[in-house]
């Protein structure tokens, strides 16, 4: 699974409709009720020309055939008493299937693990160079999201020579790069 920003360009969130609308249909519901209002203000952003350099709408996908996993809002700030610039990670939506079907928990934990890495990534400047940033602020939305996640921060706390700060103040998952980072606390 990786990132794919969802562009004017690449069209990428055509695809996701299309893809969620199908999932939606197949449990006889109606796309236009789902997520309404994520999916609107998504929509907007990702066709936005150009692109916003400092703000996207990010999609996980799956596989050859681009299968949109998650939908996600990044964007890159200068925040107060940070000590850099941060990328700000929130994790918005998962695809339809997940939300009307039983997922294995060990598909859950693969996706959630694949989006902390992409993020990393993206914060790196791997994926897209406007998006490098110093620390990560991931927000989580609720208790189920903070469980699984803390299981990953645990073990991204072994990284040390790679992560350093990492933690959660309420639903959001702090963490910064050694290799970027200044030695200021986020």
């Amino acid at each position: 699974m990786r990132f794919e920003r969802a562009d004017v360009t690449n069209r990428a969130f055509d695809r996701l409709e299309e893809q969620w609308r199908e999932q939606v249909t197949q449990f006889g519901e109606d796309f236009n009720s789902f997520a309404a209002p994520y999916i609107e203000h998504a929509r907007g952003i990702a066709n936005e020309d150009p692109p916003h350099r400092t703000y996207g709408v990010f999609l996980l996908v799956n596989g050859e055939d681009r299968d949109s996993v998650c939908l996600s809002h990044c964007n890159v700030a200068e925040l107060p008493r940070t000590g850099g610039k941060t990328l700000r990670v929130n994790w918005v939506l998962l695809a339809p299937k997940y939300d009307y079907e039983d997922t294995p928990p060990e598909l859950v934990a693969d996706i959630a693990t694949a989006f902390v890495r992409e993020s990393i990534r993206l914060s790196r400047g791997e994926l897209i160079p406007d998006f490098r940033a110093d620390h990560i602020k991931m927000r989580l939305h609720g208790l189920a999201d903070k469980a699984l996640f803390e299981g990953i921060a645990s073990t991204l706390k072994g990284m040390e020579r790679d992560l350093r700060d990492v933690g959660f103040r309420g639903n959001w998952l702090h963490m910064s790069n050694s290799t970027l980072a200044s030695r200021i606390p986020c």
